[in-house]
């Protein structure tokens, strides 16, 4: 008995010593930290990316060592984690595919005009707000420049496009509409978004959209503190990373809608409720640590269409990736009818258009990374 006492004893001193040692770590590392983010990624950290990739998929000890040591660079995935704790990651230039994509883009609205369609391209602003943040760390970034890149030459073929870069960039602070850990938005940004596309549309085409439906004041929003574990966290430092609020966005007003999932079959009526999943807020789930960013739409889906009954104008082909996950239930709201399309699942969008003459609007609306993706751009 008391040599298991003696043992118990010992484990516990080694295991107090052991956390005293990391967090005094810790502490001398953030001391230090603006030294090390001048000198850009160890090469330690170089070593390690190169030769045991993927270790933070696979190793919970090696995310709390992270977690403890504040580390900040993860060159195996190109990313990074800035002065104010948002993840952001790198990308090549690759100007062969921004020509096939424009190329393509062009195609589309092409046969958009000749069947008597509206079109509009927006760029979605995504991390780092600026390229140049990460490529004074030594780290290649180019989403920016790829995007400038695309819509010169879109400009050039007189293809209307929306950056709403040049929106967001005039706000306080530009990293507010994304979690920190995670790509992805908020739905601050999802609705601010939505409320931007539908001005443009009014303006260029006169499409009749009900943009008062989306004016923060009929639009509530509550927070739910410190739940949100975004996918980049997940990879880098787990649960032991910091976590975001997750901020929930819904209209003040009654409505009638209808979701119709051609992908599992879902159809169901209801209010503004039925484009979220509430199952998603209980304590259960957030407990879990797990990813929230599905709350809107559940996941990445081919086709979905959603009815506003409330609305009399507006027939939408949104082709979309991810991020629109959060702009489409608040675009929803304008107009009497929207259809998503995402290319993972199909590119067969030509064909889809030429069986679908009700369909007045097409948008594609895709984040800086995407732009280039070429299965994301290939029109059929």
């Amino acid at each position: 008995m008391k040599k298991a006492i003696r043992i118990v004893f010992l484990l516990g001193f080694l295991l107090l010593f052991l956390l005293v040692g990391i967090f005094t770590a810790r502490l001398s590392l953030q001391k230090k930290a603006s030294l090390d983010i001048s000198e850009g990624p160890s090469a330690l950290d170089e070593w390690i990316g190169k030769y045991i990739p993927g270790r933070q998929l696979t190793l919970a000890p090696y995310r709390l060592w992270n977690s403890a040591l504040d580390k900040r660079y993860y060159p195996d995935m190109n990313m990074f984690i800035n002065d104010s704790g948002q993840f952001v990651s790198g990308s090549r230039l690759v100007k062969d595919r921004i020509r096939e994509a424009s190329d393509s883009i062009k195609r589309l609205s092409d046969h958009c005009q000749k069947w008597g369609k509206n079109f509009l391209y927006v760029v979605y602003p995504g991390k780092p707000e600026y390229d140049e943040e990460l490529q004074r760390l030594g780290i290649s970034c180019y989403r920016n420049e790829s995007a400038d890149l695309m819509l010169s030459r879109l400009d050039r073929f007189h293809i209307p496009n929306l950056d709403l870069r040049d929106l967001f960039r005039t706000e306080d602070d530009y990293y507010s509409y994304f979690y920190k850990t995670e790509h992805h938005w908020n739905a601050d940004a999802g609705l601010k978004a939505a409320r931007a596309i539908a001005e443009r549309l009014n303006e260029e085409f006169d499409t009749g959209l009900d943009i008062g439906r989306v004016e923060e004041t009929v639009i509530g929003r509550q927070i739910y503190p410190g739940v949100f574990i975004g996918e980049q966290g997940m990879k880098t430092l787990g649960k032991y990373g910091e976590r975001d609020d997750f901020i929930v966005r819904f209209p003040l007003y009654e409505t009638h809608m209808r979701y119709l999932c051609h992908d599992d079959k879902t159809d169901v009526s209801g209010g503004f409720e039925i484009l979220t999943d509430p199952a998603m807020l209980t304590r259960e789930h957030l407990d879990g640590g797990k990813s929230l960013y599905y709350y809107y739409l559940f996941q990445n889906s081919g086709l979905v269409e959603i009815w506003d009954e409330d609305v009399p104008a507006g027939d939408i082909l949104f082709i979309k990736d991810s991020f629109s996950n959060v702009v489409t239930p608040f675009l929803a709201l304008t107009a009497k009818h929207i259809t998503t399309w995402d290319m993972r699942f199909d590119n067969r969008v030509m064909s889809y258009l030429s069986r679908h003459p009700e369909i007045e609007t097409v948008i594609i609306a895709y984040q800086l990374g995407f732009i280039t993706t070429s299965n994301m751009n290939d029109f059929r």
